[in-house]
């Protein structure tokens, strides 16, 4: 029987990062970030493809240039993330998609597996993970409720911060949100936003006895339990999204119309 699904996994990354400028191309050990991020990727087993979608900006074709041999790259909408995502699911004829951020290197393939199995099971708009470390897992969407959100959003111009145009609008979306198993659960910082995240991953990997391509997120999790004082280097930092002014002003923006 032919699936009716075809999920892909779609990586967004740019140059341009205020906090840490250039962070896609920031050295983990002998990798770039975003190339472990898209080599975690491509682990996931239920999983049909993986693109790279960057954007069409002089800055970016840096990325272009570097990866193009080693994995598909989208270069699309600079500014709007939704626009670009949707027209990259266009191209690759996707009716599902998980969105992974390229500042996440180590993002688990474990996690994206559970997600998809669920989001697919429960024909959910949107699937999210409760209680999962940041950095460690990205979200699964119907791509018919990406183009809802597109035509009937006030603005599209945060959808780097997509689940909230569901989270916001409840009553127009099935969201399911997951439990995950408690050894891919932690409340560790995994994402690359400022210097201190790039110190943690470096001293991390220092401590492993497999390779950095190769560690799974139990095997970080296991490292980061035995080795607080690494544990606690980043820590201190904060999500951006989790500031309360933020989040009113992302209320109102997110909100759809009737």
């Amino acid at each position: 029987m032919i699936s009716k699904h075809k999920i892909g996994i779609i990586v967004i990354a740019r140059m341009q990062s205020t906090r840490l400028p250039g962070k896609a191309l920031r050295k983990i050990g002998k990798y770039y970030s975003l190339e472990l991020c898209v080599l975690n990727c491509k682990k996931v087993k239920n999983a049909d493809q993986v693109i790279l979608a960057t954007t069409k900006l002089k800055s970016d074709k840096i990325l272009i240039k570097k990866f193009k041999k080693k994995m598909n790259i989208f270069p699309g909408e600079s500014k709007d993330v939704l626009k670009r995502m949707l027209d990259a699911c266009k191209k690759f004829k996707f009716t599902d998609v998980v969105r992974v951020t390229g500042d996440c290197p180590f993002i688990s393939s474990n996690i994206i597996e559970i997600l998809i199995k669920n989001h697919k099971k429960e024909k959910a708009d949107i699937t999210i993970a409760k209680k999962a470390a940041a950095g460690t897992y990205g979200e699964v969407y119907r791509i018919k409720a990406l183009k809802e959100i597109f035509l009937k959003s006030k603005s599209t111009k945060y959808s780097e911060y997509l689940p909230y145009y569901f989270i916001h609008n409840k009553k127009n979306f099935r969201i399911k949100k997951v439990n995950l198993p408690s050894k891919l659960k932690r409340n560790y910082r995994i994402t690359l936003d400022y210097k201190k995240d790039l110190l943690m991953f470096n001293e991390m990997i220092k401590k492993s006895v497999k390779k950095t391509k190769d560690l799974m997120t139990v095997d970080i999790f296991k490292i980061l339990d035995q080795n607080p004082q690494i544990a606690n280097i980043n820590s201190s930092l904060k999500l951006k999204y989790v500031n309360k002014n933020f989040q009113k002003n992302l209320k109102k923006i997110t909100k759809l119309s009737k």
